[in-house]
């Protein structure tokens, strides 16, 4: 009974949402298909595991049938690559060992991209040497997966650098607690094995993409605080949401996606739903505080300056047409971390780069699909910032 009346909530949505869209024209239709939906049948979507989960099902076969199509009729060269990548020298890799089976452990595993190297051959670079970049991708903490981004690892691959991509934790099986965890648990497998794989453990650059910025930026403040030595000589935010709660009262809800976003139940800020007066009522149980345990610019400003210390070379691009995430936010956190160092510059690395021409998401198909793709601007910042970090940990490595 539960599940049909999740079902007749997803039919009511399609349709108020295809009301919406045609009668309303055809800007932002995100925020315009979930405007009209009301709060409560909002809440009760983003919070019953079944519904999510169709959600995410839904969403994940809607981009992958938009991607094959794309692909078929404009590089369908590029769609046996993505089925069969030549660069992929390992597979559907667990970076947990575990003797439970649990919702978590489906996700957590990863594909490993490395140059100079086809499945056609049978030998591994000896020197391990080879820059690695561990890409940890977005999706609202609950959609896409490593699959998605095989075309991305085969472009860092033919640029000269290891790439390893992860699954994680999605929500609604995993919450944001939970995925700073598996970058934690994919991080220590890349330090132990990515030598096997012809990589440097000395020269690993995490990368985090959206709400895969976010889970990172948590990582290695995390990391941070506890005054443990960076595992990764750089970190690159692109496109990243650093604070979730004002991510979501403020412009989330200027967009009318504020109460269907999983980004709240992911980072612990449930609302509840009490009758006043005979009248549905939305009141927020203090969501604050279990939000706030998640947001960047407030974990930075909390660190010492020995944890400050433990903090790798950080990069943050933004596109200026991002229209998802508000250039803002990174500048927000560019300005968090800033303050943090006080006078001691030296205590940090941090830049910020605006790119012109450049949205919230779909540079990534453009760097993935496209030959020559240091000519995309995300993709040249990447590159000249992993090259940057590398030649820092080979300086240290001498010394």
């Amino acid at each position: 009974m539960t599940h049909a009346k999740s079902m007749a909530a997803l039919a009511l949505v399609a349709l108020l949402g295809y009301y919406k869209l045609v009668k309303k024209g055809r800007n932002d239709l995100e925020g315009r298909f979930w405007s009209l939906v009301p709060p409560r049948l909002a809440h009760h979507l983003r919070t019953s595991y079944f519904t999510a989960r169709c959600i995410q099902y839904l969403f994940n076969t809607t981009a992958r049938v938009a991607a094959a199509v794309a692909l078929l009729f404009t590089k369908p060269q590029l769609l046996y690559k993505h089925l069969y990548p030549p660069h992929r020298i390992a597979s559907d890799v667990p970076y947990h060992q575990t003797t439970r089976t649990t919702h978590r452990t489906q996700h957590q595993r990863l594909d490993v991209y490395a140059p100079n190297f086809h499945t056609s051959q049978m030998s591994l670079p000896s020197t391990p040497s080879t820059p690695v970049v561990v890409f940890i991708h977005g999706g609202i903490w609950t959609l896409f997966n490593r699959h998605f981004f095989r075309l991305l690892g085969e472009q860092f691959a033919q640029l000269g650098v290891i790439c390893v991509i992860p699954s994680y934790s999605y929500y609604p099986d995993g919450n944001t607690q939970n995925q700073i965890e598996d970058v934690a648990l994919a991080i220590n497998w890349v330090e132990q094995h990515i030598s096997i794989y012809g990589g440097s453990k000395q020269k690993i650059v995490l990368c985090g993409q959206s709400s895969g910025a976010h889970v990172t930026s948590q990582y290695i403040l995390r990391s941070a605080a506890v005054a443990l030595e960076s595992k990764v000589c750089g970190y690159i935010g692109c496109s990243g949401v650093f604070d979730p709660l004002h991510h979501n009262t403020s412009f989330e809800s200027k967009r009318g996606v504020n109460h269907i976003s999983p980004l709240v139940p992911a980072n612990g800020g449930l609302l509840r739903w009490h009758n006043v007066a005979g009248c549905g009522k939305e009141t927020d149980e203090n969501p604050e505080e279990p939000m706030a345990r998640y947001s960047s610019c407030l974990k930075v400003m909390q660190l010492s300056k020995q944890s400050l210390q433990c903090l790798p070379p950080m990069l943050l691009l933004h596109g200026k047409d991002d229209t998802t995430v508000p250039t803002s936010s990174s500048e927000f956190f560019l300005n968090q971390c800033k303050k943090a160092m006080g006078n001691n510059k030296e205590t940090l690395t941090i830049e910020m780069k605006l790119l012109d021409g450049i949205d919230h998401a779909t540079y990534l198909y453009d760097i993935s699909v496209n030959e020559g793709p240091m000519k995309n601007a995300m993709m040249n910042n990447i590159m000249c910032f992993v090259r940057g970090c590398c030649k820092i940990a080979n300086a240290s490595d001498q010394q």
